[in-house]
């Protein structure tokens, strides 16, 4: 069980987008909505290296939110120059649903992004 680093952005991204292992793209990420696999089973990259490995995805899922109400908003402002309830009921639901959606792809994200930075070589066995 070896950890694969290509090199490839573009692959490792895609794996991510695909929640499966940035290193091989063999093994799913999580095991159901919420419960993440503690490595893979292909590479043995563990997918929990430390406790609140995760906060920086928290980060990534607070700027997708953020940037989708800002959208919604500069949008309203484009066809008419007052926010009438449609627009502020539109943000008040994009900020509540998007960061529930979208929660696995930022945790993927954010796994994949410390693959490419840090080139881990770090297994559940290593540790």
């Amino acid at each position: 069980m070896t950890i694969k680093y290509d090199g490839q952005i573009g692959k490792v991204l895609g794996r991510a987008i695909r929640l499966k292992c940035p290193s091989c793209g063999q093994m799913a990420i999580f095991k159901s909505f919420l419960a993440i696999n503690k490595s893979c089973a292909n590479c043995g990259l563990a997918f929990q290296p430390e406790p609140g490995f995760y906060v920086g995805a928290i980060y990534i899922n607070v700027a997708i939110t953020y940037f989708l109400i800002l959208g919604a908003f500069l949008i309203s402002l484009i066809f008419s120059w007052a926010i009438t309830d449609l627009t502020f009921f539109t943000m008040v639901a994009l900020a509540a649903i998007v960061p529930v959606s979208f929660f696995r792809w930022s945790r993927s994200l954010w796994l994949a992004l410390n693959f490419l930075v840090l080139k881990p070589d770090r297994t559940l066995n290593s540790r």
